[in-house]
C-alpha cells in the first residue's frame, strides 16, 4: 500500500496530511499544519524542512501539492469541437493570445464543458518556474513529486462527493487564508473561476455570479454567519490535503495536473512482456501436452499390435479368440485414427510457428481434426501475415473471420484457414 503526503501550500499556512492508498481509499495517518515565515523566498526551504521531518515518520513514497488559484491564470477559451489531445495541442498555441510570458514559460491544463457547437475549455497556467522550485525542493527531501493540482478543483470534487446530489450546478466558494476562491459549475462542468478579496462584499458578489450562473451555493472554509443564513450554502468541511490526497487517488470528474513531461519518473510497461510470456508459455505448453499424448498413443498402439500378434499366434479357429482379435484390431484402427487426427493439430500448429512473423502474437488457436484452423492475435500490419501464409504453400482457404481492429499502432486480426494435406 502507497503512502502519500497531501500538502496544501497556503499564502500564510503548509498544512499536510499522512496517509495511506487503500484501493482508491484514503486511511488518514496524521494531519498537521505549519505557520510560514514573511519572507516567501524562505518558504521553499522551510518545505524542505517539514518535508523532511515527516518523512523520517512515516516513509512516504510521494508528495501530492495542492496551490491556491492565485497561483494559477484562468480563462475561458471556446475551442471547435475535437479530441482532448488535438485541444490540448491548439490551445497551445492559442494561449500566445492570452498570456504574458511565452507558452513555454507555463505548464497548463484544462477542464472541457461542451457547448452547443464547440467546447468551452477553462484553461488554468502556472508558470514552470513555480514548478520547477516545488520539484527541487521535494527531491531536496529526498521523495518523489507525484502531482501538483489545484487546490480549488479538488476541494470542488469532495463536495460533489459528499452531498447526495448526482450533479451539482450554481456557485462553489472556497473560504482560504487571504482570499475567497469562487467556481461556477454548470450541466457539463467548470465555466469560471474567480478570486475575490476578503474585504469585497461576499453576498454582492454571490449575489452577481448567481444572475449569471443559476443554481446553489456550496461552500468550504468559513463564512460570516450573515453570509450562511442569507444564501443557506451547502457546505462540506473537508480538509484541503485530504481533497488533495482524495481527488488524486479516485481520479474524480474534474481532473487537473501539472507536472509536465520531463519532470515525472518514467515507468516501464511490462505489460507487453507479460503478454508475449504467458502466451510464449501457452504455446509451450500446447505442444508439451501434443507430444506427450502423442508418445502415449504411440506406446498404446505398440501394445495393442503386441497383444493382437499374440493373440495371432495362440489362435486356432477358435470363434472367441477371433471375437477377441476383431475387438482389439477395431481399437487399434480407432487408436490410429486419433493418432492422425492428432498429427494434423501438430502439424498445424508447428507450421504456424514456422510461418507467423516475429512481430506477430497468436493469442487464441482453435484446431479441429479436419485441419481448420481459427487464430486472433496482433500483428502491426495485418496485410503481412496473410501473404507469408498464403506464400508458404502450407495453408488455404484463408479468410478473415472478424474484422481487422486498429489500436495504438496494432492490429487485431481474427483468420479462419484449413492445413493443406500431404
Amino acid at each position: 500500500m502507497p503512502r502519500l503526503l497531501g500538502v496544501d501550500l497556503d499564502s500564510r499556512k503548509l498544512r499536510m496530511v499522512a496517509a495511506e492508498l487503500r484501493f482508491r481509499t484514503v486511511r488518514h495517518l496524521k494531519s498537521g499544519e505549519v505557520l510560514l515565515g514573511e519572507d516567501k523566498k524562505e518558504w521553499l526551504g522551510e518545505l524542505t524542512q517539514v518535508l523532511r521531518q515527516w518523512k523520517e515518520e512515516f516513509s512516504p513514497d510521494g508528495v501530492v501539492i495542492g496551490l491556491p488559484l492565485h497561483y494559477f491564470s484562468s480563462r475561458l477559451i471556446h475551442m471547435p469541437l475535437m479530441a482532448r489531445e488535438d485541444l490540448r495541442r491548439a490551445l497551445h498555441f492559442e494561449l500566445e493570445k492570452h498570456l504574458p510570458l511565452p507558452v513555454d514559460e507555463y505548464v497548463f491544463d484544462f477542464l472541457m464543458a461542451k457547448g452547443l457547437n464547440d467546447v468551452r475549455t477553462l484553461v488554468f497556467s502556472v508558470k514552470k518556474d513555480v514548478v520547477n522550485d516545488l520539484h527541487k525542493a521535494v527531491t531536496d527531501a529526498g521523495m518523489e513529486l507525484v502531482s501538483i493540482r489545484s487546490r480549488t478543483i479538488d476541494l470542488l470534487n469532495n463536495m460533489a462527493e459528499t452531498g447526495d446530489e448526482k450533479r451539482i450546478k450554481g456557485i462553489f466558494i472556497n473560504a482560504s487564508d487571504d482570499d475567497y476562491e469562487m467556481a461556477a459549475i454548470e450541466d457539463d462542468g467548470v465555466v469560471f473561476m474567480k478570486r475575490i478579496p476578503k474585504d469585497s462584499d461576499l453576498a454582492e458578489e454571490l449575489d452577481h455570479s448567481l444572475q449569471q450562473f443559476p443554481g446553489k451555493v456550496y461552500a468550504s472554509g468559513e463564512f460570516e454567519q450573515l453570509t450562511l443564513e442569507r444564501f443557506a450554502p451547502r457546505k462540506a468541511q473537508v480538509y484541503p490535503p485530504y481533497a488533495l490526497l482524495s481527488s488524486y487517488a479516485k481520479r474524480k470528474k474534474f481532473v487537473l495536473e501539472f507536472i509536465p513531461p520531463e519532470l515525472v519518473r518514467q515507468k516501464k510497461d511490462y505489460y507487453p512482456y507479460a503478454v508475449a510470456g504467458l502466451a510464449g508459455a501457452a504455446v509451450v505448453f500446447f505442444l508439451l501436452t501434443g507430444f506427450v499424448t502423442y508418445l502415449k498413443d504411440v506406446y498404446t498402439l505398440n501394445t495393442i499390435e503386441s497383444q493382437i500378434k499374440a493373440i495371432q499366434t495362440r489362435a486356432s479357429g477358435v470363434i472367441e479368440t477371433r471375437k477377441k482379435l476383431d475387438a482389439v484390431q477395431g481399437e487399434r484402427r480407432a487408436l490410429v485414427d486419433f493418432l492422425d487426427r492428432s498429427n494434423i493439430a501438430i502439424k498445424a500448429l508447428n507450421d504456424l510457428s514456422r510461418t507467423i512473423p516475429v512481430d506477430s502474437w497468436i493469442i487464441n488457436l482453435t484446431l479441429d481434426d479436419k485441419g481448420g484452423v481459427e487464430l486472433e492475435g496482433f500483428s502491426r500490419k495485418t496485410s503481412d501475415v496473410v501473404l507469408i501464409l498464403e506464400k508458404s504453400g502450407l495453408f488455404k482457404s484463408i479468410s478473415f473471420s472478424a474484422p481487422i481492429i486498429s489500436r495504438e499502432g496494432e492490429e487485431r486480426f481474427s483468420l479462419k484457414l484449413e492445413v493443406k494435406e500431404k
